[in-house]
C-alpha cells in the first residue's frame, strides 16, 4: 500500500490465521509488515501486525489491531503505517466480512445488526 502519496510503501507478508473457532470465522490473525521510503537514506520500519478478536459476527470496532515494531526508522514511516496502513487492513477485513455474510448468510449473521 502507498503512504505519503507514494513516497513510501507498506507491505504485509507471511499472514497467519490462528484459532479459527467456528464457521462464523473467529480468529486471531498476524502478519509481518514493512514500510520502505522511496527517498534514499530514509530507512525502513518493520514489525508484526496482530489482529485479535476478529469475527464475522462482530463490528470492526470490536477487533483489536496492534502494531508491534521490531525496527524503527527515522521520520514518520511508523506513524503513517499506524494510521493509513492499519486503516487499509481494517477496510480489507470489513470487505471480507461483507463477502462472507453474502456467501454464508446464516453463519455470517452479525450480532451487531
Amino acid at each position: 500500500m502507498r503512504l505519503f502519496g507514494g513516497l513510501a510503501t507498506a507491505r504485509l507478508s507471511q499472514p497467519k490465521v490462528k484459532d479459527a473457532k467456528s464457521l462464523a470465522f473467529e480468529a486471531d490473525i498476524e502478519c509481518d509488515w514493512q514500510v520502505t521510503s522511496s527517498t534514499a537514506g530514509a530507512g525502513e520500519a518493520q514489525g508484526l501486525l496482530r489482529i485479535t478478536n476478529f469475527s464475522t459476527r462482530t463490528k470492526a470496532s470490536d477487533w483489536k489491531l496492534d502494531v508491534e515494531v521490531s525496527k524503527k526508522a527515522p521520520g514518520q514511516l511508523l506513524s503513517a503505517f499506524r494510521q493509513s496502513g492499519v486503516a487499509a487492513v481494517k477496510t480489507v477485513l470489513e470487505l471480507f466480512v461483507e463477502e462472507f455474510k453474502l456467501r454464508c448468510p446464516v453463519e455470517g449473521a452479525s450480532k451487531a445488526q
